[in-house]
């Protein structure tokens, strides 16, 4: 808890004295440019169709890098789910052969029953066994994978960032392809601002085509209640 609360304390200085910085510099007030709905939605879905595309870079990866260890893993666990399935299958079979037999059941046959009941004992035994000694592996391979999948997603987004794609950007006022007001009077702040826009783009898009899905539900309800 206190070290918690000191990084609270250190984190509020810290954005504090960005604001600081920032005023003292004279970093002033943006001015957006008027933005249509559409415009809006335009760029919410093409964020989108960028994120699918690298959410599917990052599932191939994941998959061809974890998949044949997982399966390794899985081996034994998977052989012992067959054999039960195939003793509960035999034990289901006994007894439908039963049930529609007008026979009298014999020794043998309550012999039979005992052993395919005892099969199937066995056989969730071992399942149980082989599902204890793959769970801290498997649970090793699939930290691997959030750990990947994170690393992999943030990357492929800063890239497609750095490459242009942005958020913030869309927003600013322009005249003849050139930013006006603040951010065309301090080189500092335009640089600040691309950083920023860099930053936020590329944290956006590694959260994924979910997150913004949702950014666009939240766009639709607003654009409903204007």
């Amino acid at each position: 808890m206190l070290n918690e609360a000191r990084f609270a304390v250190v984190y509020g200085l810290s954005l504090l004295a960005m604001a600081i910085i920032a005023t003292a510099l004279g970093f002033k007030e943006l001015q957006f440019d008027s933005t249509s709905f559409a415009q809006i939605g335009t760029l919410l879905l093409t964020l989108a169709l960028v994120a699918i595309v690298i959410e599917r870079a990052v599932e191939v990866y994941v998959a061809k890098r974890y998949d044949p260890e997982k399966q390794r893993i899985r081996r034994p666990l998977t052989r012992a789910e067959a054999r039960l399935a195939k003793a509960e299958d035999a034990l289901t079979e006994e007894r439908e052969r039963r049930h529609g037999s007008s026979r009298a059941v014999t020794a043998d046959d309550e012999k039979y029953m005992q052993e395919l009941l005892k099969n199937v004992d066995d056989a969730r035994e071992a399942v149980d066994g082989a599902d204890e000694q793959t769970w801290l592996p498997l649970s090793k391979v699939r930290a691997g994978k959030i750990r990947a999948a994170s690393f992999l997603s943030l990357t492929f987004g800063a890239l497609a960032s750095f490459s242009g794609v942005r958020v913030l950007g869309q927003f600013v006022q322009m005249e003849g392809g050139e930013l006006t007001a603040a951010l065309a009077e301090s080189v500092l702040q335009l640089h600040a601002f691309r950083v920023t826009d860099a930053v936020l783009t590329a944290l956006v898009l590694a959260g994924g085509a979910d997150g913004i899905h949702k950014m666009i539900s939240s766009f639709k309800s607003f654009r409903s209640s204007v």
